[in-house]
């Protein structure tokens, strides 16, 4: 799998952009958001940012755990006491024990955690950081991890983009969202092939609009 690199600043303004060697390539979240399958654009900045900040704090918390637990997992209270310096906030914490609950209910084990990688498919190249990927009780799995309310539609493109890498060893992959609720969670699996040729399509059209400058 080709490096990536990912810059989350740059001159000294926050981005989310990925490069390949020293070239820009479009991201996930780029070509869903510039191609209108996001809807997170109606709601108040605000409110907007609160759930960004909440998520990224129940995200990092879940890598943390899962990077301390790669195989099994162990007592959160314990975890908490020996990784951390500080003990999480309860809504943080709450939104752990629902992703603990996942991982103990399917057997997961993740054998990626956050990884930014790129992939070609036809020849056209984009970049991601899928959440996570591994072996689990239902096989192998793509598992993309989501704190808000709502599940947007455009999860099923998402997900049919992020199981493209991981193809190249075994075709059976399957794709959910894990929403965290307050300590459980919720399973949407999105099974429907129609959502790969989708995802295909945007590609061409955002390859095409990067070969004339157009961004």
């Amino acid at each position: 799998m080709p490096e990536v690199e990912f810059r989350d600043t740059e001159n000294g303004e926050p981005c989310h952009k990925y490069y390949r060697d020293g070239k820009e390539i479009p991201g996930l979240s780029y070509i869903l958001e510039s191609n209108g399958f996001c809807r997170y654009g109606k709601v108040r900045k605000d409110v907007m940012e609160a759930a960004r900040e909440r998520g990224d704090a129940a995200h990092y918390a879940t890598r943390l755990f899962d990077e301390d637990n790669p195989s099994g997992v162990g007592n959160i209270d314990q975890w908490q006491e020996q990784s951390l310096k500080d003990s999480l906030d309860p809504w943080t914490l709450s939104r752990l024990k629902g992703w603990v609950k996942f991982r103990i209910d399917f057997d997961f084990n993740p054998l990626i955690i956050e990884k930014p990688m790129c992939h070609e498919w036809s020849g056209m190249v984009y970049a991601m950081t899928p959440d996570r990927y591994g072996n689990s009780s239902m096989g192998r799995l793509v598992p993309e991890i989501k704190c808000t309310a709502e599940i947007e539609p455009s999860c099923q493109i998402q997900t049919a983009f992020q199981i493209q890498p991981f193809k190249m060893e075994t075709d059976s992959i399957r794709r959910v969202v894990v929403q965290l609720l307050e300590n459980d969670y919720k399973i949407h699996e999105f099974k429907d092939r129609q959502d790969e040729r989708l995802a295909f399509n945007i590609l061409g059209a955002t390859s095409w609009k990067w070969a004339m400058g157009i961004r």
